[in-house]
C-alpha cells in the first residue's frame, strides 16, 4: 500500500480479506500502517480446513457473476 507507516488509528475490513490471495502480506501491511495504539476490526467469513469442491465451484461462479450484478 502506498501509505505511510503508523498512520491509522483504526482499520476496518468488511469481507475483503477472504478475497486476498496473500493473507500474510495483507496482515503485514495492516500492521505496518496501523498506529501502535490502533485497532483492527474485521468482519469476514472464516473456516478451518478446505472448502468442499462444490463450494469452490460456487465461489468461482459468484466471482464471475457478482461484478455484473453490482453495476
Amino acid at each position: 500500500m502506498p501509505l505511510p507507516d503508523n498512520s491509522f488509528d483504526v482499520i476496518v475490513s468488511n469481507c475483503v480479506l477472504n478475497l486476498v490471495p496473500d493473507k500474510n502480506k495483507a496482515f503485514a501491511e495492516i500492521r505496518r500502517v496501523l498506529k501502535n495504539s490502533g485497532h483492527f476490526c474485521v468482519s469476514d467469513v472464516v473456516i478451518k480446513g478446505h472448502l468442499p469442491k462444490s463450494c469452490v465451484k460456487m465461489q468461482k461462479c459468484m466471482q464471475a457473476v457478482l461484478p455484473a450484478l453490482l453495476r
